[in-house]
């Protein structure tokens, strides 16, 4: 038997079935390859190994008997350790949450075990999941398996880590500002931001005592190596057909060949972009060329500066919000927008618009709210045009661990650390529609390098059908040789 750790999603659910192999076995081949580059990668940080066993066997005895636990009985997986599962700690990176156990389950923690997943631990994060590395004071750092002196991404960089070197066949992460794509574009895996408000987040960052103050912009969703997993846990498991939005979704997943299609792609936002990550874009522009799809260099009428001042106008105000009550006022206000976010991301756009929003009033709260809709609208036009949008997830291939906030180079430039990372992502994730990842090539530094492929709210399953069509004409980046990597 090959090594099970490499299979899809897909392909041990369908051994399993056929008996071909068993949940303890499933288990076991992943928590060994975990022990053996656990100490160096440091991508799963909360497990219950024993809890997990116990499991297994359960499934495995429960499928002799005839039972049927669902579309994942017995498979094994992890979830980011931001999401709430039963029994199992909570801490955002956050120090003084080290003994927060959770008492219920997050609700796509709920759906997954509903469809009879093992979920034997949780992947690392950043502090208070908000960077676009992954490192906190509770767990350490995180690297990324294809070259272990450079970051996985943020901040679902453990989830996206855990699925590049086979320590689960997928993960679960959640994406405000590129923290599912980011670390998918680094890892070279796939990763899906699903439409906002397509699946529930409840249970996902939860602080005690707190309320869910980040109203817009976070999606939860999987990362794979294959779009298939993406597609399979999507349409059997997430997607909970009591919700309006995932009947809204469910009947717009039809299928349409590439061949006719009309795709836009976006080169140039007005930050930079490194060579390599460029010449691998139009590469895959010009395989769906040769497929026979339409594919044009365009834009939204909207200017990707509005959007980015608008998105911190909505976000920066909102964040504000989860600060202890005596940040919430206007001096907190002034200290997040002229020190701590200066502290953390330098001198860049980034810190720029969020800081302006931390300083926003109700008023200019709901004015930023009324630009959005005008944005949307404009977008809606653009998908009235083109099927799908086609841009890159970040100015270059993952960089060497690095303090928050250091500049990044981009083909020997200098460039301010957000700017390298989240302005990509601020401007896709304001307008809440679908975005996946999708691994493409390698850089000239060996480290793999993505695009996201986009679609209107709510046509994810449609994005899911054209990605899997796109994946067969693409050459696989494969999994990161962790035996050469790790020395």
């Amino acid at each position: 038997m090959d090594d099970l750790t490499s299979w899809s999603l897909r392909k041990m659910v369908d051994a399993f079935r056929a008996k071909n192999v068993s949940a303890r076995e499933l288990l076991e081949a992943h928590l060994s390859r975990f022990e053996t580059y656990h100490s160096v990668l440091n991508a799963i940080v909360v497990s219950d190994v024993e809890g997990a066993r116990q499991l297994a066997d359960q499934a495995d005895k429960a499928w002799a008997q005839g039972e049927d636990w669902g579309p994942l009985h017995g498979i094994p997986m992890t979830v980011k350790e931001a999401f709430d599962v039963k029994g199992m700690k909570t801490t955002i990176g956050l120090p003084w949450l080290r003994n927060n156990v959770a008492s219920q389950d997050a609700v796509l923690v709920r759906q997954l075990k509903q469809a009879g997943a093992n979920i034997w631990g949780k992947t690392n994060l950043p502090t208070s999941s908000y960077d676009w590395q992954t490192n906190n004071l509770v767990y350490g750092r995180t690297c990324n398996p294809w070259d272990p002196t450079c970051t996985p991404g943020g901040s679902s960089g453990g989830a996206a880590a855990a699925v590049a070197a086979g320590l689960t066949p997928v993960g679960i992460g959640s994406d405000v500002a590129g923290s599912i794509r980011v670390p998918s574009h680094f890892c070279g895996v796939y990763g899906l931001r699903p439409s906002f408000g397509l699946l529930s987040s409840k249970g996902h960052a939860n602080m005690p005592g707190g309320c869910h103050a980040m109203r817009h912009f976070v999606s939860v969703g999987p990362h794979a190596r294959h779009v298939e997993d993406i597609d399979f846990l999507m349409r059997e498991v997430l997607l909970d057909p009591r919700r309006d939005t995932s009947q809204f979704a469910m009947g717009l997943g039809k299928q349409r060949p590439l061949s006719t299609l009309k795709i836009a792609y976006t080169m140039d936002i007005g930050y930079p972009l490194s060579l390599d990550t460029k010449d691998v874009c139009l590469q895959v522009v010009e395989t769906l060329r040769k497929a026979g799809a339409e594919v044009i260099e365009a834009s939204p009428s909207y200017s990707f500066e509005e959007a980015f001042q608008c998105w911190g106008d909505v976000h920066g105000f909102e964040l504000k919000q989860l600060a202890p009550w005596i940040g919430r006022g206007w001096m907190g206000g002034l200290l997040m927008r002229f020190a701590i976010l200066r502290w953390m991301f330098g001198a860049s756009t980034y810190a720029k618009y969020v800081g302006r929003g931390t300083t926003n009033n109700r008023f200019r709260y709901f004015l930023a709210q009324h630009t959005l809709d005008g944005i949307l609208e404009q977008l809606d036009s653009f998908f009235d045009t083109y099927d799908l949008w086609l841009m890159p997830v970040a100015g270059r291939t993952a960089f060497p661990h690095c303090r928050t906030g250091a500049s990044l180079e981009v083909d020997g430039q200098k460039v301010p650390y957000s700017d390298v990372t989240g302005v990509w992502n601020c401007v896709t994730s304001l307008t809440g529609h679908a975005a996946l990842a999708i691994p493409c090539g390698m850089g000239r530094d060996g480290l793999p390098i993505g695009l996201q492929l986009q679609a209107p709210r709510f046509h994810d399953l449609f994005l899911l059908h054209a990605a899997k069509e796109l994946e067969a004409l693409l050459t696989p980046v494969g999994m990161p040789a962790l035996e050469k990597t790790m020395g």
